[in-house]
C-alpha cells in the first residue's frame, strides 16, 4: 500500500484542525502538524498568518493577473 508523503500528512492535519474561527483569524505559528511547525506550502503559511484575509488577497492577485492578461498581453509577459 502506498503511503502519503509527509507534506500531504501535514496538509491533511492542518485542514482537520481548521475550525471556523481559525479559518477567519489564522492559527498559532508555533503549532505543530504531523510533528512539523513548517506547513511546507506558502499559501497555507499565508493563511496561517492572516486567516481569511490571505484567501481574499490571493483571489485579488489572480484577478489582477487575469485583467492584466486581457488588457495588455505584452505587459503581462514582462510581469
Amino acid at each position: 500500500a502506498r503511503t502519503l508523503s509527509p507534506r500531504s500528512e501535514i496538509w491533511g492535519e492542518y485542514f482537520d484542525k481548521l475550525s471556523w474561527q481559525r479559518a477567519l483569524t489564522g492559527i498559532d505559528l508555533n503549532e505543530s502538524f504531523y510533528g512539523y511547525t513548517n506547513l511546507h506550502n506558502s499559501y497555507l503559511l499565508m493563511h496561517a498568518r492572516m486567516g481569511f484575509l490571505a484567501v481574499m488577497l490571493i483571489f485579488v492577485f489572480v484577478y489582477a493577473l487575469f485583467r492584466l492578461y486581457k488588457f495588455d498581453f505584452i505587459l503581462f509577459l514582462k510581469f
